[in-house]
């Protein structure tokens, strides 16, 4: 039974029970521990909720205001028993029992270790079952799994020998590679993630010595690196039995049993940068084979498998199969598990939740998607709001479905467009918003509009968590595009929400309804702003191996890091040249990498660029939270200017983001003198032309200019030989000055009337290696500094 308490008043809306807020004691008919009782749980509406077979609440001299509702769980939705008063009956002065009459089914009680409730939206109850319970109302006991024939576990690697002992007694025969233990998301496991990185142990499970086999196997894999991903079992070159995590000759989704049956095994490919657990069913008599990834199943397919090595092995020792994955145990069974033994071991593998940092979103009245550069023709199947996270996927992986349930926000009649058009024909807006993900709203040929948006009028101020949403064609050019959620409270002044953005990636066009394969792109609202504008070191010819995200063809560089910046899972980018190297990347091609790992690859040889995103590390210095990036420089100044403004200068204050502040300290402020300063970096860009000044000095005078922003002692030799050029360096300045001024801020170095560098000198001037002559420019300043060690 769920017991609820709400603060809406109605008839008879004081009811005397002896209870408190301040102290509630739940004491449960059939329950002696606190183990055996539901907690207490209280909701941003307000409501109490006690869910348990039986519940008394006891205190002293308080009373509720508002109803007390009973509601049974019924195939996990609520039923209200609305004549509350007719069964609550006073015992004594400090004890009210309300009890009713409740239909079979719903979670049973003491098997269950919460039910989940959203009083305002009415939602499904959802049975979370205690350890050892499961099934949809937590009925059915956890079967037991018979003892594994080999067993290890992470806890028992041993790292500076590599040495892995099974808890079943096998011996380790072969240890190669680099292997390593690590941890995930709280949970220890051992690393495979390159060539040649494996270990055996003497257990045959060929199909003579084991005719019936399962394999299991927990796993945190980090990327799929390569096409023949393969990790545990035993295999000599005759695609015996052995997990495939993604082998792309196995199926669209590369996950497999074995290579021997070359077709589509129908299971799930592995989650990315999550774990995973996988049972994989061999039984050489019937000559079949299926496999289990996440408590999925696969076809049932025919395979005959050969006898192997008589080794069995955890990793691969063929050059281009490693995995890029960590095992947190994994085990060997003569028998072959039933569908319950499955879920038993998905559940008994106990993965922690994945950490979401999740605050929920703010209310307003409108709502829309906006796309950070104009397109004159583009398509969107479709977008769907909610107010919280319940159906958010962290791995992208959900397949796109209609959905309208109470959490659910969209309304087609009332999505909205720019006032000025936005619309081809009768691909008008509400076809984005009516849970038909074969029909699409188009701007083609609709008008020039300023900015790409679609949206939402609620009519009320809506709180939006989470937006999904399904990109309209696998067309070039409406993929990696960069998409910002935004509110307004007038439909005019829009404020972009702390939450996520979303890259625009491919979906296929035209899909039936029995072969769906688009997942939705997703997006959830955050605690507080990522980093939009992150920096980015550039390595000319340099790139990393095997951890693509996804490559975007017709991209500048600029474009190509908004796009990593957007991605959260994106470390690094590969960045097209025309080098006229033999690998397979063009000129202008944008590939987001989930790792900075430039090892071994050639850049020269695949035509690529490598551009790496800077950690933000903030330090203190004295008091001050001070912005330091991943090579040891400490941003002392950084004014972006938005053409235009004339803002005053805010001196006192660091800035803690380079491409988005508006401030600047001084040695002084920061308790610090020239001595402390191994060497000064200048920076600037200008909206005006497409040149930047990127450029370091360790000279001691421009050193000492960093105390107070003063130039004393300032000359043209300073800024004419002796300053060292970054690979993006591109402007005149500052080999050009023939003139200096005495502040870091005005004219510290300059070209008199051609190139200049100034921060609101002469009161009104933003300049960059340029003389514009005013503030009509957008321009970004920025002055590092590197301590000596």
């Amino acid at each position: 039974m769920a017991f609820f308490f709400t603060r809406r008043r109605r008839r008879s809306a004081w009811m005397r029970v002896a209870a408190v807020f301040m102290t509630v004691i739940i004491v449960s008919s059939n329950a002696a521990s606190a183990d055996r009782t539901f907690p207490v749980r209280q909701y941003e509406d307000g409501t109490i909720a006690i869910v348990s077979n039986h519940a008394q609440i006891t205190g002293k001299r308080t009373a509720f205001r508002g109803d007390v509702w009973l509601s049974t769980i019924n195939g996990g939705k609520g039923a209200y028993l609305m004549e509350t008063l007719e069964n609550t009956r006073k015992l004594n002065e400090t004890l009210v029992s309300i009890k009713a009459q409740l239909r079979g089914g719903g979670c049973v009680g003491n098997n269950t270790k919460s039910a989940l409730f959203n009083f305002t939206t009415n939602e499904y109850f959802e049975c979370i079952c205690k350890a050892g319970w499961m099934g949809q109302d937590c009925a059915m006991p956890l079967p037991d799994i018979e003892e594994a024939l080999f067993r290890i576990d992470a806890s028992d690697f041993t790292n500076a020998t590599a040495t892995w002992l099974p808890m079943s007694g096998q011996t380790m025969l072969k240890s190669s590679g680099q292997i390593e233990s690590a941890e995930y998301e709280g949970r220890k496991c051992v690393q495979f993630n390159a060539d040649e990185d494996y270990i055996e142990w003497d257990l045959n499970i060929g199909p003579t010595a084991m005719p019936i086999l399962t394999l299991a196997v927990d796993v945190y894999v980090s990327s799929t690196p390569n096409n023949l991903g393969w990790l545990f079992g035993d295999e000599n070159g005759g695609c015996d039995r052995y997990i495939l995590l993604h082998d792309n000759r196995v199926g669209s989704n590369r996950t497999g049993a074995s290579c021997k049956s070359m077709s589509q095994w129908d299971s799930p490919p592995v989650k990315v940068k999550a774990w995973n657990s996988i049972v994989a069913f061999y039984n050489q008599t019937a000559q079949t084979s299926y496999i289990y990834v996440n408590g999925e199943k696969s076809k049932v397919l025919s395979a005959n498998h050969d006898e192997g090595n008589g080794k069995l092995r955890l990793g691969s020792p063929w050059g281009g199969h490693t995995t890029d994955s960590c095992v947190a145990k994994a085990l060997v069974y003569d028998f072959e598990f039933t569908s319950e033994q499955v879920i038993a071991f998905s559940l008994e593998s106990d993965f922690p939740p994945p950490p979401h940092d999740y605050c929920a979103g703010s209310s307003h009245r409108y709502w829309r998607l906006r796309l950070t550069e104009q397109k004159y023709a583009y398509n969107i199947k479709e977008i769907q709001f909610f107010s919280d996270i319940a159906r958010y996927d962290d791995t992208q992986s959900t397949i796109a479905e209609p959905w309208s349930g109470s959490n659910s926000l969209h309304v087609e009649d009332n999505c909205i467009l720019p006032v000025s058009g936005g619309q081809y024909g009768g691909h008008g807006c509400d076809r984005a918003f009516d849970n038909n993900i074969d029909a699409w709203w188009s701007n083609w040929a609709s008008g020039d509009n300023e900015i790409t948006w679609i949206g939402m009028d609620f009519k009320t101020p809506q709180k939006v968590s989470h937006v999904r949403f399904m990109n309209g064609r696998n067309h070039a050019g409406e993929q990696g595009l960069v998409m910002v959620v935004e509110f307004s409270d007038d439909k005019s002044t829009w404020t972009e929400w702390t939450g996520e953005r979303i890259v625009t990636q491919p979906k296929e066009q035209s899909q039936t309804s029995t072969s769906r394969t688009n997942t939705w792109q997703e997006a959830i609202s955050k605690c507080s702003a990522p980093n939009r504008n992150p920096s980015y070191t550039h390595y000319p010819k340099e790139c990393v191996g095997g951890h693509n995200i996804v490559k975007f063809t017709g991209k500048t560089v600029e474009q190509c890091k908004e796009i990593c910046s957007a991605m959260s899972n994106c470390d690094a980018f590969e960045f097209g040249v025309a080098y006229g190297g033999a690998g397979g990347y063009q000129a202008g091609d944008c590939q987001p990498q989930s790792s900075a790992n430039r090892g071994s690859c050639s850049g020269s040889y695949y035509n690529l660029d490598l551009y790496v995103k800077n950690e933000v590390v903030n330090i203190n210095i004295n008091g001050k939270e001070l912005h330091q990036d991943s090579d040891g420089w400490i941003l002392l100044l950084a004014y972006k200017h938005v053409g235009g403004e004339n803002k005053a200068l805010v001196q006192g204050t660091a800035p803690t983001s380079p491409t988005e502040g508006y401030s600047h300290v001084w040695l002084n402020d920061l308790g610090l003198t020239a001595a402390d300063v191994d060497s000064v970096r200048f920076y600037c860009h200008t909206s005006g032309h497409g040149r930047k000044v990127h450029f370091s000095t360790s000279d001691a005078t421009i050193k000492s200019f960093l105390i107070d922003g003063s130039a004393t002692g300032n000359k043209v030799s300073l800024w004419t030989s002796g300053t060292n050029k970054f690979s993006d360096h591109t402007a005149n300045l500052p080999d050009a000055t023939t003139h200096t001024y005495t502040t870091l801020t005005n004219h510290p170095f300059f070209k008199g009337g051609t190139y200049h560098w100034i921060i609101k000198g002469s009161a009104s001037r933003f300049e960059c290696d340029d003389y514009p002559g005013g503030y009509a420019e957008s321009t970004l300043h920025q002055i590092w500094f590197k301590r000596k060690q």
